[in-house]
């Protein structure tokens, strides 16, 4: 029998999310899970991780579901995988929401984060290093009105505008490298050299970049494969400015390579994800940011293994691995534009993890694509 390759019959899947198709793959813990919520469900908010995904109603419920729930990222209690939406226990107020790859973190009404799931970097901020089925509160945060989250890093901003970062963080007094040097950290500790007040801000891998009040991207972690954008592999334990760079309004920091849109234009820099494995080493841009051919209008970036845009028209458009973009086939690389993901949805925002993404509608609704 004729096997449909994984892309299209995922590309069919993401068209037919309002009729509630489903991946029913097997897998760890169980039966695997639909990436896909149901028909008609909504949200205010999304995050993506490895193989689950959370959503925010705007009520304050949390909800989350997905292929594997090993580390108890969805936040139900349990180690069992579901498919379906389930609500997270003890989370009923939340104001904002942040994924990483195994862990989920919610900031509540009052101030208060908390995290489930994974914690072998110390990414739930509890002071220790074991995983939660439920949500556990962060310790020694102050009162926090923002919260980010990358693969194994979890961040807030405090309502007297510091960032403040636990999990995978770069080393203290050294000088990190691509892995080696960054350490586990179940504490929040402040950032250093960051201007108080954020815009936004991304968590990659090893490295993170934000936006203050300022404008200015700075950025401080690995930047051994140039993800510092300072036309060095230098990595940086203090936050510090891309040199060159226009003021930004959005930011991405990808597995090893970092995005923003500054002055209008979608500008990318470190090992990047077109086929030949950097954004154009000929002209320097894995090390310094160079402009990436785009539509004009960019609203939203999420970066990961690839990155994917909203588009002013609610489009979304990817580039790189072929993993979590339909190309038609299954491809490891795509590139050098970014193509378009068709979802039955006018996005407003994109989340994306390793191997699959997610759209949110202006609607609310949510269609995912792998």
């Amino acid at each position: 029998m004729r096997r449909t390759p994984p892309l299209l019959a995922a590309v069919a899947c993401a068209a037919l999310v309002s009729a509630g198709c489903h991946d029913k793959r097997g897998g760890r813990g169980g039966t695997r899970g639909a990436m896909h919520p149901p028909a008609g469900f909504t949200a205010a908010s999304i995050g993506v991780g490895s193989n689950h995904v959370c959503a925010r109603e705007g009520d304050g419920t949390v909800w989350c579901w997905g292929r594997d729930n090993g580390y108890g990222q969805l936040g139900d209690g349990t180690l069992d995988v579901h498919g379906e939406p389930r609500v997270v226990a003890g989370v009923s107020d939340a104001i904002d929401l942040a994924v990483g790859f195994q862990h989920a973190c919610a900031l509540l009404r009052g101030g208060e984060v908390r995290c489930w799931g994974g914690n072998q970097d110390g990414q739930l901020g509890d002071g220790s290093r074991r995983q939660h089925a439920s949500p556990a509160a962060v310790l020694a945060l102050p009162t926090a009105r923002a919260i980010f989250a990358g693969p194994l890093t979890t961040c807030a901003e405090d309502t007297g505008g510091a960032t403040w970062c636990w999990g995978r963080l770069p080393a203290v007094g050294t000088e990190p490298d691509a892995w080696g040097g960054s350490y586990p950290e179940p504490r929040p500790r402040r950032v250093a050299g960051l201007p108080a007040g954020l815009k936004t801000m991304s968590v990659g891998f090893s490295h993170l970049c934000a936006i203050p009040a300022d404008g200015l991207l700075r950025c401080w972690g690995s930047g051994f494969l140039g993800e510092m954008g300072d036309g060095t592999d230098r990595s940086r334990t203090v936050a510090d400015l891309v040199p060159g760079l226009p003021a930004a309004s959005v930011t991405s920091a990808g597995e090893n390579f970092s995005c923003a849109i500054a002055g209008g234009e979608l500008m990318c820099w470190g090992f990047g994800i077109t086929s030949s494995g950097a954004w154009s080493a000929s002209t320097g841009c894995d090390r310094s940011p160079c402009k990436v051919p785009s539509p004009s209008g960019l609203t939203a970036l999420a970066g990961s293994r690839a990155l994917c845009a909203v588009d002013a028209a609610g489009g979304v458009e990817c580039i790189g691995s072929g993993g979590v973009i339909p190309s038609g086939a299954p491809t490891t690389w795509l590139g050098p534009v970014l193509a378009p993901v068709p979802l039955a949805v006018h996005a407003i925002a994109v989340s994306l993890g390793p191997t699959f993404g997610c759209a949110l509608g202006d609607t609310g609704r949510v269609a995912c694509f792998d």
